[in-house]
């Protein structure tokens, strides 16, 4: 049955990165995939459910996991660069053993369920960083979104970097403030 839930969920997302969110119908996820009418309304409602589907299972799939991993390791709250290292190592190989997904997420108009709920993990796991090194909620909101967009555009490449060397490019651009990169 899982595995008829995902093939259901995979036919939505290429049917949606192929004729976009609007122009997909129940008929067509059911036609593509290869799926009765029945089974179909078994295990989804419609889009929606489709859509809570993917989301919980990334949430299960790749955010539990990171969170299980950070909550077992000590993470520098007094440098701030330091913390995002300590957080790329459970972050980073995670997302790229995952890669596949999240793309096509990406190519489909729906990456914002995999950048919500990664952006959260940041925060959670940052926020006593931020709190400790005194930047305004207004700049620590910025630098968050600038890291989880450097890794976005990492992950969503055809043939992404290594991760251990993408994680040395990461610590170095979190260096950077983002008015030396503009």
């Amino acid at each position: 049955m899982l595995k008829t839930k995902w093939n259901i969920a995979q036919t939505y997302l290429e049917l949606v990165k192929e004729h976009s969110l609007l122009n997909v119908t129940n008929d067509d996820i059911i036609n593509h995939s290869d799926v009765s009418r029945g089974t179909f309304y078994n295990n989804f409602n419609g889009q929606k459910s489709i859509q809570d589907y993917i989301q919980e299972k990334i949430a299960n799939d790749i955010i539990t996991p990171i969170k299980d991993d950070l909550d077992t390791r000590e993470i520098n709250t007094n440098d701030i660069h330091q913390a995002v290292l300590d957080i790329s190592d459970s972050l980073i190989p995670t997302l790229y053993h995952h890669r596949e997904m999240i793309k096509l997420l990406n190519d489909c108009e729906l990456n914002h369920i995999w950048e919500d709920l990664l952006l959260d993990v940041m925060t959670e796991y940052m926020a006593p960083v931020l709190k400790n090194n005194r930047g305004s909620i207004k700049n620590d909101r910025i630098m968050l979104n600038y890291i989880n967009l450097i890794i976005e555009s990492w992950i969503t490449e055809d043939n992404p970097t290594d991760p251990e060397a993408f994680k040395a490019i990461l610590y170095q651009l979190s260096k950077q403030s983002i008015t030396q990169l503009l």
